[in-house]
């Protein structure tokens, strides 16, 4: 909905009224300040003014989401464990007659169960 404005019936000087309206067909009208304000012989610092005088109460749309921050949040952050480095050599076990031979970084459980298997 496009509201009508002609700034010619407006007193001299503004009330907070007719800004808001003023205000409110620039936002509509999605024309620059400075567009909107020759198209309807407006000055550029009233509008300017009058828009920091109402703040986001006046704001476009796309201008107040900018200059709100959203409220914080919190999100889980998994941090994986630190990779130490390798030793040189892996070493070996020797079982029942078979070599495994074992990277300097393995893990205990990986261990015992391949050694468990080796058993049967």
């Amino acid at each position: 909905m496009t509201i009508p404005f002609d700034p010619s019936i407006f007193p001299a000087r503004w009330e907070e009224h007719h800004a808001r309206q003023a205000l409110t067909a620039w936002r509509e009208s999605k024309l620059t300040i400075r567009a909107f304000g020759r198209l309807h012989r407006v000055q550029q610092k009233r509008l300017v003014r009058w828009f920091r005088r109402l703040g986001a109460i006046a704001a476009p749309a796309r201008r107040a989401s900018r200059s709100r921050p959203s409220p914080p949040s919190f999100v889980e952050l998994v941090v994986p464990e630190p990779v130490r480095p390798a030793q040189q050599d892996p070493f070996a076990i020797e079982f029942d007659g078979v070599t495994v031979r074992v990277p300097p970084i393995f893990e205990a459980d990986a261990l015992s169960e391949l050694l468990a298997v080796l058993r049967c």
